[in-house]
């Protein structure tokens, strides 16, 4: 496989508050990633069979409900500046049950023993860069912070184009459906 895939739920309410930061300091952004909080990535594509793979995420995933979070508090990784959704639980759970039925796509490889669910603003390796960075998105974008936003799909993506395309997209059940 010469390429990655992603499962993500994309932020559109966030896009104008994150956007100028993102096209600037988020790689993934310049190749047509949009704002997202990650579910698994790289998620690893069983290629010999990809309907079962998308039929079998496909019974996981719209056996979740929708679910409402925000998105103001701002947080750091090493290289990484981010957002922290509220609550963080219904996204550990979607997590934690995609890694159970494909154990093969650990998130993030398996590097991280915590799931820590984020939509990244910037990924650079420069300290005294992003010390920078974390500043201008703060005094530019902090009053636009809380964030209200939904979370009612999950999009498998992938990069084999040399762009970021979303391939299939899940809806997570409404509220009143049984």
């Amino acid at each position: 496989m010469n390429y990655e895939s992603i499962l993500m739920i994309p932020v559109p309410d966030a896009e104008p508050v994150v956007e100028q930061c993102r096209s600037k300091y988020d790689p993934s952004a310049a190749d047509g990633m949009p704002a997202h909080i990650t579910i698994n990535y790289p998620f690893m594509i069983d290629e010999d069979d990809l309907g079962g793979t998308v039929e079998k995420l496909g019974r996981i995933l719209t056996a979740f409900e929708v679910f409402d979070f925000s998105i103001a508090a701002f947080d750091q990784f090493p290289d990484v500046l981010y957002l922290k959704p509220e609550p963080r639980e219904p996204f550990v759970t979607l997590v934690e049950k995609v890694f159970e039925q494909f154990p093969n796509s650990p998130p993030y490889e398996g590097k991280h023993k915590e799931i820590n669910p984020h939509l990244t603003i910037a990924q650079i390796d420069d300290t005294k860069l992003l010390e920078s960075v974390k500043r201008e998105f703060l005094s530019h974008c902090g009053e636009k912070l809380p964030v209200a936003a939904r979370a009612d799909q999950i999009w498998l993506m992938d990069n084999r184009s040399g762009r970021w395309i979303r391939r299939k997209r899940f809806e997570l059940k409404s509220r009143n459906q049984e």
